[in-house]
């Protein structure tokens, strides 16, 4: 969505009319409740019956402006807190240069208060999480882990499970969540 309105429209890109209902929409600059008149036009949503000079730039409401202290924020700011994304688990397949070399990394992320729910992630998510409100999972919400994984070699299981020991002295609930040692190990 564009950050400042268009300087025309084609007639094909504005909607019909709708009408904001208190809680729906907000202006964009400021977060103060709009209710009135507007439309769709080319994907942004503008005060009126028809884009004109005097429109406005509203967005709807969603949990982020709901909450008193990220209003507040952006009232300080001038900043919305709202480009980080959630975690989304992935399954690791280690690829045969991983069990050429015996170990490959693994990526997970813990929530920071509430320990039990943590995610397996891909090195991408993992790189990406970041606390400055950047695309990427909240480096504010949770913590990042990073673990050797042994494939092959002397003792593998043995090598696993001291990584995720080490691993569960500074994030408890690891070792819940990797239980099995030798996952992905060739026998």
């Amino acid at each position: 969505m564009a950050n400042r309105k268009q300087l025309y429209y084609t007639k094909d890109s504005i909607s019909q009319t709708f009408i904001a209902k208190e809680g729906e929409f907000v202006f964009k600059n400021t977060l103060k409740p709009y209710t009135g008149i507007y439309i769709n036009a080319n994907g942004q949503f503008l005060t009126g019956p028809t884009p004109s000079d005097t429109s406005k730039i509203i967005i709807p409401v969603n949990s982020k402006f709901q909450e008193k202290s990220s209003i507040r924020y952006f009232e300080l700011t001038g900043l919305e807190f709202n480009k980080h994304t959630s975690p989304f688990m992935f399954y690791p397949q280690p690829i045969e240069n991983d069990y050429m070399t015996g170990q490959f990394q693994r990526y997970f992320v813990q929530k920071k208060n509430e320990p039990n729910i943590i995610y397996e992630i891909d090195s991408d998510q993992f790189t990406a999480v970041n606390k400055d409100n950047k695309e990427g999972i909240d480096g504010n919400l949770y913590y990042k882990i990073e673990i050797q994984w042994m494939l092959k070699g002397d003792e593998p299981e043995k090598i696993n499970r001291k990584n995720i020991d080490f691993a569960d002295i500074k994030y408890p609930g690891i070792a819940n969540f990797l239980s099995n040692v030798s996952q992905f190990v060739l026998e």
